[in-house]
């Protein structure tokens, strides 16, 4: 076995566990329009989030956290330690650490072995818009609404199990998949090394390797958090379930899922 792959299914019940952009007193949840339909969805941005959130919930730490770029107009973005030896988060989820053409710091990237697609509802979907009034205690009442629905969406997925804590390194002309640690920098090779890791090839690159212990373990902490998922938008207004009501895998040797 290499892959799991399958099929992840949420079942949202008079909620909006993910918004889009609203209207200036009207929150959105956020869909797409099909054959004239609204289907609704959850990203898989958020639904990361989610997944990341349980897992520090059951007692992983998560790779800290920095924005780059301030300035208005300008690019701007967020990024992680990009730390997969010592974070399970960037291990699992992936990231890439783009620095300035003046630093000599190197750019860090990391593939996902997690991947999981947009869960978007099964079958077309009618949205309610709620009607509210805040008028506790204030002379002028404020008018507000937002949007709801009940759907099951279901999103595709893959693991790519022996990717979980190995790191190819890149060949002598910097070729290589992706997923690589520099041998340069403290947080790269030498790091991998002090945790135990040892070099290997891997699907016909170099690459160091953590222990099988620290692999299994890895891949058990993202299982665990799928059966114990919480999270999602809206939850004093729609407090609902947001553990997987089918969850659907098969072992593959290969890695499309069917």
């Amino acid at each position: 076995m290499a892959f799991l792959a399958g099929k992840i299914v949420l079942a949202v019940e008079a909620g909006a566990p993910n918004n889009g952009a609203g209207d200036t007193t009207t929150g959105r949840v956020k869909k797409t329009r099909i054959r004239g339909r609204y289907y609704p969805y959850v990203s898989a941005q958020a639904f990361r989030r989610w997944l990341r959130d349980t897992m520090t919930a059951a007692g992983s730490v998560p790779s800290p956290t920095e924005r780059v770029g301030k300035a208005q107009g300008k690019a701007q973005k967020v990024t992680t330690n990009a730390d997969p030896i010592r974070y399970v988060d960037d291990d699992l989820f992936g990231y890439m650490k783009a620095t300035a053409k003046s630093t000599d710091e190197a750019t860090t990237v990391r593939d996902t072995p997690f991947m999981v697609g947009t869960f978007l509802a099964v079958e077309p979907a009618q949205l309610t818009e709620d009607f509210g009034v805040m008028s506790r205690n204030i002379s002028e009442p404020v008018l507000h609404s937002h949007e709801f629905y009940t759907a099951d969406l279901a999103a595709p997925f893959l693991f790519d199990i022996p990717r979980v804590g190995t790191f190819t390194l890149p060949g002598p002309s910097g070729s290589g998949r992706p997923n690589y640690l520099d041998e340069k920098t403290a947080l790269g090779f030498a790091a991998a090394v002090q945790a135990g890791a040892t070099t290997q090839t891997f699907r016909g690159h170099t690459a160091v390797r953590l222990p099988l212990a620290s692999r299994r373990e890895r891949v058990a902490v993202l299982v665990e958090a799928l059966a114990e998922l919480a999270g999602g938008a809206k939850k004093a207004l729609h407090y609902g379930d947001r553990v997987p009501a089918l969850l659907a895998v098969v072992p593959m040797a290969g890695g499309v899922n069917p």
